[in-house]
């Protein structure tokens, strides 16, 4: 059933009181309402007795039958107070017309006042909105489909068939706002959600990896906050490197080394004030020649490599490195070479570190450097975590080194080189710490 309205639809009617009419046929150089609305659709009529002052304006029904008939479904206005008329006897005329209540009209400023639904099957406006709008569409070029509104909370509010809202804009502002658990959802497949349950936010993804990446390269990628935890459910891969700077006790990585057959490496500029210990991580590192070791001597802020003898006082836990037979029961010698008479804490030894043994076997070692930023004070470092593939010497054994300067005011580099040969293969790993967080 259609909605129908034509031009010169006319026919004549008997009928009385307040029922379907039956309709007579068309009047001269007219058609019938069969013929000209059809059977079956709606129109508004108009019925007006010929001889009495009776009228009637509606929505009618039109029915192709024996006669035809106009059922009388809706009425609009007419002369029984704008209800159904109780026509009287004799003849009326029937016809298709349309009630000024249903004209689109412009109003004297030019605008169109509608109080029920406008439908269409497209509609395209042809120029842009304005900031007074209180709910506009529009359209311009450059900007495609336009939507302006403002509102005391909201400017647009897009809802669902049940009138529940979806996302609004609020007042003034460039933001989507979306309610609790409403949902962002991404993919053919709905395969990523991003919503806030009112208690939590989420983005889920369940198809392919979550990438949350930059494509360019130097550009770097933020999450979390300065005072915030961030938690890792799962496993955590790294491709790259780690760096937190600002983390106490985190493994900031500071460079890395590639050993390929050399008789030294020299790492300088990589002590700085910024940390407040270092480790120097040796990793799989493969000597050359059997009964090989490994020897760290700093760099200090000329450039110059330390000797083997600079500033000799300093003290060994375990191991075989340096005569402890000399010290007393509590470790105190008196030593007249640092101070006349004064009570040090000494063993012997050189201002290197040691670490490897044999050859083709790999040695996994870190020495660990405290900067304690006051000069002149101690600056202290010591092999730990020392182990061999096998082995039969220095396994298991940290050695603790004191020196006579603070790490930050004079050294600022290492310098590696075995006992005899090349190192062949392994890495050598820098990291920097911090200890209260700063």
């Amino acid at each position: 059933m259609a909605h129908v309205l034509n031009d010169r639809v006319k026919e004549t009617s008997t009928t009385t009181g307040t029922g379907t009419l039956n309709l007579a046929g068309a009047v001269s150089n007219f058609e019938t309402f069969v013929a000209g609305i059809g059977n079956s659709n709606t129109t508004y009529y108009a019925i007006v007795h010929t001889t009495e002052a009776e009228f009637e304006v509606g929505l009618g029904t039109v029915t192709d039958a024996s006669p035809d008939t106009l059922a009388r479904t809706t009425i609009i206005s007419s002369s029984n107070s704008d209800s159904a008329v109780d026509f009287s006897a004799g003849s009326k005329e029937v016809f298709c017309t349309l009630p000024a209540s249903k004209v689109i009209a412009l109003d004297n400023s030019g605008n169109i006042d509608v109080s029920g639904d406008a439908t269409a099957s497209t509609f395209q406006p042809d120029g842009d909105t304005a900031a007074g709008d209180n709910a506009a569409i529009g359209y311009t070029a450059a900007e495609g489909l336009i939507l302006t509104g403002q509102g005391s909370t909201s400017d647009i509010t897009f809802k669902n068939d049940a009138d529940a809202t979806v996302f609004t804009v609020p007042t003034g502002t460039a933001t989507v706002l979306f309610p609790d658990d409403g949902k962002i959802i991404l993919g053919a497949s709905s395969d990523v959600e991003i919503f806030h349950d009112a208690t939590d936010s989420y983005i889920k993804n369940k198809t392919g990896a979550l990438k949350i990446a930059t494509e360019t390269s130097g550009i770097a990628v933020s999450i979390g906050h300065t005072t915030s935890e961030t938690t890792v459910n799962d496993n955590l891969n790294v491709t790259g490197k780690i760096s937190a700077p600002a983390t106490g006790w985190f493994p900031n990585h500071i460079t890395t080394i590639d050993i390929d057959d050399v008789a030294n490496i020299t790492v300088d500029n990589v002590f700085t004030d910024t940390y407040d210990v270092y480790d120097v991580v040796w990793d799989k590192v493969l000597f050359a020649n059997d009964g090989n070791y490994g020897y760290f001597r700093f760099i200090d802020q000329s450039g110059s490599v330390a000797t083997a003898a600079w500033y000799r006082y300093y003290m060994a836990f375990a191991g075989t490195r340096g005569s402890e037979s000399s010290l007393g029961s509590d470790g105190i010698q008196t030593d007249s070479r640092y101070s006349a008479g004064s009570s040090v804490w000494h063993a012997w030894g050189q201002q290197e570190f040691l670490a490897g043994n044999n050859a083709g076997e790999i040695v996994n070692s870190s020495i660990r450097i405290f900067n304690v930023r006051v000069a002149n004070a101690m600056t202290t470092g010591f092999i730990h975590n020392c182990s061999f593939v096998s082995s039969n010497d220095y396994a298991g054994s940290p050695y603790l080194t004191t020196m006579k300067h603070a790490l930050a005011e004079t050294q600022r580099g290492f310098y590696l080189f075995p006992s005899s040969g090349n190192f062949l293969s392994g890495q050598i790993h820098v990291y920097g710490f911090k200890l209260d967080g700063s």
